[in-house]
């Protein structure tokens, strides 16, 4: 092979090289929204911090946090929205498990629970959220795509929560959600000291 044909070579691979794209990076996932309003439920047990402008609401002991009033009440929600519900109390409650379950074992017991009705589960994954310890599990449906989480917040006191949005969605909520959760406290309502005997 001729000097010439070497350096044409040598250009052509160059020349090529240098139309490749870059290795495409991981997507940064979107920062939380500021949580600046606070729900606390009627018994005054459960307190927790959410974006301005969402929906929250308590229906029997279960909290529903959403995007919109009308996101909160579908049952899938449409594009660009977001649900939210959760129970916080004693994992004891629920027949089948005790407070010594682990994040893991109690979205091990609700996959279980839910097989069967038309939704995909994967393997829960634990990790920690901020002091927490806490697993989560993804779904989906041909209805759209779901998050449930379990954080033991102290002694067998688990948060569970199951997040829904608009199918391909969830990556743009969770930070959101995550930040939600965090912010959930557990504990005795304020209570004003009975005056004391003269």
């Amino acid at each position: 092979m001729g000097k010439r044909a070497l350096v044409c070579i040598i250009l052509l691979a160059l020349l090529l090289a240098a139309c490749t794209p870059p290795p495409a990076a991981a997507p940064t996932p979107p920062a939380p929204l500021a949580l600046t309003e606070t729900f606390r439920t009627a018994d005054g047990l459960v307190t927790l911090r959410y974006p301005a402008g969402w929906y929250a609401s308590e229906i029997t002991g279960q909290i529903t946090i959403a995007t919109t009033q009308t996101a909160a009440e579908a049952a899938s929600p449409a594009r660009g929205q977001f649900q939210m519900r959760m129970i916080v109390g004693p994992i004891s409650a629920i027949n089948g498990l005790a407070a010594d379950s682990t994040p893991r074992q109690v979205l091990e017991f609700f996959a279980q629970t839910l097989a069967g009705q038309g939704v995909t589960f994967n393997t829960p994954a634990e990790f920690t959220l901020g002091s927490y310890n806490a697993a989560r599990l993804e779904g989906s449906s041909a209805d759209g795509q779901g998050t449930v989480m379990a954080v033991n917040l102290q002694n067998g006191i688990y948060n569970i929560a199951s997040a829904t949005s608009f199918l391909g969605e969830m990556t743009q909520f969770e930070p959101t959600l995550r930040a939600i959760l965090e912010s959930v406290t557990y504990g005795a309502p304020d209570a004003t000291p009975e005056p004391s005997a003269p």
